[in-house]
């Protein structure tokens, strides 16, 4: 997402990351339990939201859609996705990637 895409009390923003391994190559999570993204905010507080499978899992693709008050800071926000299996094994994060939101037009 370039910069300028996500402005302070946007809604409805899809935040998408992929699980992939040292190659680059997708990470299959398909029977992965619990799947969330964390968004910290510039300000340092991390929200954990409940996120979905773009597809299967196969690709190791997990998507968030924002809702109000998730963007309510200006500044850069880090993003990270989470896998986790029922046993607790083979916990997975992605790496860490950021997004600007832009303050609100006056």
């Amino acid at each position: 997402m370039a910069a300028g895409d996500v402005r302070v009390g946007d809604v409805g923003v899809i935040l998408e990351v992929q699980f992939v391994d040292t190659s680059a190559v997708a990470v299959d999570i398909s029977t992965g339990t619990t799947l969330q993204i964390r968004l910290t905010r510039p300000n340092g507080i991390t929200l954990t939201k409940t996120a979905t499978f773009s597809a299967t899992g196969v690709d190791g693709k997990i998507r968030y859609t924002s809702v109000a008050a998730d963007f309510n800071v200006a500044g850069t926000y880090q993003i990270q996705g989470r896998a986790v299996w029922a046993t607790g094994a083979n916990d997975k994060s992605t790496a860490l990637g950021t997004l600007v939101c832009e303050a609100a037009p006056v």
